[in-house]
């Protein structure tokens, strides 16, 4: 729910308000676009943070992707499918029959993803786009998986100098997941059914991206410093992955605490 989120759980803590401009698989380019909106639209906030990883490597590394092209959206075939599509207006007939399928879907989904749950391999006739996100257009692309950490940190620099003209302060953390902290987790859905490869390709491109960020120290030491690694923020011993990256209320108040003690180590105690 909103209020066990990574915001709800820091502001709770800190005692400041706190904004959550989070949207579902955006990655770093969607939230440096949404930054620019938000100063254009006369906020200028005490802070900024990004918290950023697994969705560039997501997005970024889809074998039916382009396979230099960077970057893309989560959901840029479907975009470039419905404007291919686009037909004369439906008539009344035609949306009721679209608005019934719809309603038949959204019925037997969940019965769809219960047996895919519980057994289904790969195989399966319930294929998610999910199941689409990652192949291996990074795993023997050198070039490739190093542009996906270069676009992260430009993305990052960008912010950063958009902050810096504020007089904003500005943090940037690589977000912990599964397999950067090794941990257990709860296995609602068996990751090797959803993401084929994806270990192999975060455990590639998270040491690439570290790399980036310790090569920006040799061009701006201050925003070298507003990059943190937080890939091992989880402690191993905790059960709070849900999947490879989402975490329970409880992994979320673990990110939340180390945020707080950060932010006063950085900007309130100094």
């Amino acid at each position: 729910s909103d209020m066990e989120t990574i915001p709800s759980h820091y502001a709770i803590l800190s005692e400041e308000k706190v904004m959550n401009f989070g949207v579902p698989d955006w990655d770093s380019r969607q939230s440096l676009n949404k930054l620019i909106n938000v100063i254009g639209d006369g906020y200028v906030p005490k802070r900024i943070i990004f918290y950023d990883g697994i969705n560039d490597i997501m997005h970024h590394c889809r074998q039916d992707l382009n396979k230099e092209k960077i970057p893309h959206h989560n959901r840029q075939l479907l975009f470039a499918e419905a404007i291919r599509n686009q037909e004369l207006p439906k008539t009344i007939f035609s949306q009721f029959q679209e608005n019934l399928f719809n309603l038949k879907e959204f019925l037997i989904k969940p019965y769809k993803l219960f047996f895919y749950k519980i057994g289904f391999t790969e195989n399966s006739p319930y294929i998610s786009s999910d199941q689409l996100l990652v192949q291996s257009s990074c795993l023997n692309n050198p070039n490739k998986a190093n542009l996906v950490a270069q676009h992260l940190i430009n993305n990052w620099y960008v912010a950063y100098q958009l902050a810096k003209s504020k007089n904003i302060s500005f943090l940037a953390v690589l977000q912990p997941n599964l397999y950067s902290t090794e941990s257990i987790y709860y296995d609602f859905m068996p990751d090797k059914y959803r993401f084929p490869n994806f270990k192999k390709i975060v455990n590639i491109i998270y040491p690439l991206i570290k790399k980036e960020m310790k090569n920006s120290c040799e061009y701006n030491l201050k925003f070298c410093d507003s990059l943190i690694d937080g890939s091992r923020w989880i402690p191993s011993s905790e059960k709070v992955f849900k999947d490879t990256v989402h975490l329970t209320s409880k992994g979320n108040l673990i990110i939340a605490d180390r945020f707080d003690n950060l932010i006063k180590e950085k900007f309130i105690e100094n």
